[in-house]
């Protein structure tokens, strides 16, 4: 691929990055990305591809695999402490009641019929609270 070719297709996406991001603020990318008939792993790719190639335009060359290891990184040093955080708390609680039902789903991309596991937990006794739902 020429570099005019690679050039109108970055153009092309880039205008694509930027009409997802000045989407009505009660939409959702997933909502605008199914509207527009675009995967989400395209769109995120696009995305950190646009980032390599700013950084490349300003001599900085980082590709789009190692920004995926930064967040990959960034997940496991940080999220996992936030959950752990959020685990401890969840669990100072006296009691847990949770529910799970199956849903049949018809089409999720992947082809075929599937069962969802649908999820509903609730704690007695909320520190503070009189009793109710996390």
């Amino acid at each position: 691929m020429d570099k005019s070719t690679h050039e109108i297709q970055f153009a092309h996406w880039r205008q694509i990055i930027e009409q997802c991001q000045s989407r009505p603020k009660e939409q959702t990318v997933k909502q605008w990305l199914e509207e527009h008939d675009i995967s989400d792993k395209v769109y995120y790719y696009l995305l950190l591809y646009r980032i390599e190639q700013e950084f490349s335009w300003n001599g900085m060359n980082i590709s789009c695999q190692v920004m995926v290891g930064w967040i990959i990184q960034c997940c496991e040093k940080y999220l996992v402490l936030m959950y752990g955080c959020l685990k401890e708390r969840l669990l100072e609680y006296p009691g847990i009641q949770a529910d799970e039902a199956s849903v049949e789903v018809i089409w999720d991309g992947r082809g075929g019929k599937h069962q969802l596991y649908v999820g509903t937990s609730e704690r007695g006794d909320v520190p503070g609270k009189a009793g109710g739902a996390v």
